[in-house]
């Protein structure tokens, strides 16, 4: 029988995973006085009240970066936290483009009978969070744990990563996965960003994505421990013109329509061969 309800999985004290349909994770952080919800999907279930089942405290809201499948429900929240770079970009987002990467994340990335829901679950915004500025560095007490970002610019402009030292998880958006598109930055951008977060590499033993049950899958496990170092050497390979790469697909995430896929230890890279470094650099 299809799956017709998100999933919610606890896969660390006081944190839990909400597995949208297979289409991406949203997590929900407990302490003691507070709690902080990271990312916000696609938007085709009632995200608040799933959170507000899970936890009984006041939270705020964080979104890693302005991609239409991590800010789907802000129209439900009166206030988000999303780094300044991302702002244009999660306000153009449209309920059709919304709508079209549900069906093709379902149905090519994974078994489209796994999951039971329709496009007529996906709503339009009728309205706007305020939208306040995450930064680099800025922390979120709970009580018994502090979280905190890392800007992490190369998937988008604005993406950021935050960081849980209690549970010892890094939540990484798409900013550090196995299956990393920096099509929209330059190389050189995404290898600053990476090398940012590695200085912090000391406070997690875990990375959670925001695709960790992509498509059809249904569980929530952390990407191997050395996504973060394969990621950083993917972009050096590139930079150096080590990398033998796949120049010959399209890409709906590229601004043109030849991008490059280069493949280092666990992770796939996509990314843009004319975005390599910035002018002047």
């Amino acid at each position: 029988m299809p799956i017709s309800k998100p999933i919610i999985v606890q896969v660390a004290k006081g944190v839990y995973a909400i597995n949208e349909y297979g289409l991406d994770s949203v997590f929900v952080v407990e302490g003691s006085k507070s709690a902080l919800v990271i990312d916000l999907g696609i938007g085709c279930c009632d995200m608040k009240s799933i959170i507000e089942d899970i936890t009984a405290l006041s939270y705020e809201v964080v979104l890693t970066h302005g991609h239409l499948d991590h800010i789907g429900s802000w129209d439900q929240f009166d206030r988000v936290y999303l780094h300044p770079d991302d702002w244009d970009k999660a306000k153009a987002v449209e309920l059709a483009p919304r709508i079209a990467s549900g069906e093709r994340m379902r149905g090519q990335e994974g078994d489209a009978d796994v999951w039971s829901y329709s496009p007529e679950q996906f709503r339009e915004w009728k309205r706007l969070p305020e939208i306040l500025p995450l930064e680099d560095g800025m922390e979120f007490d709970l009580g018994d744990r502090v979280l905190h970002c890392v800007h992490t610019p190369g998937h988008s402009a604005g993406s950021c990563c935050i960081i849980d030292p209690v549970s010892r998880i890094l939540f990484s958006g798409d900013a550090c996965n196995v299956s990393l598109r920096v099509t929209d930055c330059h190389v050189e951008t995404a290898l600053k960003g990476l090398l940012r977060l590695k200085s912090f590499e000391h406070e997690f033993d875990r990375n959670f994505n925001g695709h960790l049950a992509y498509a059809s899958g249904v569980t929530h496990i952390s990407m191997p421990l050395s996504t973060l170092d394969d990621c950083i050497r993917a972009m050096e390979d590139i930079l150096a013109d080590r990398a033998q790469p796949n120049v010959s697909f399209r890409s709906q995430w590229a601004d043109k329509p030849m991008v490059a896929s280069y493949i280092c230890g666990a992770v796939t890279v996509t990314y843009n061969p004319e975005k390599l470094r910035k002018e002047g650099a």
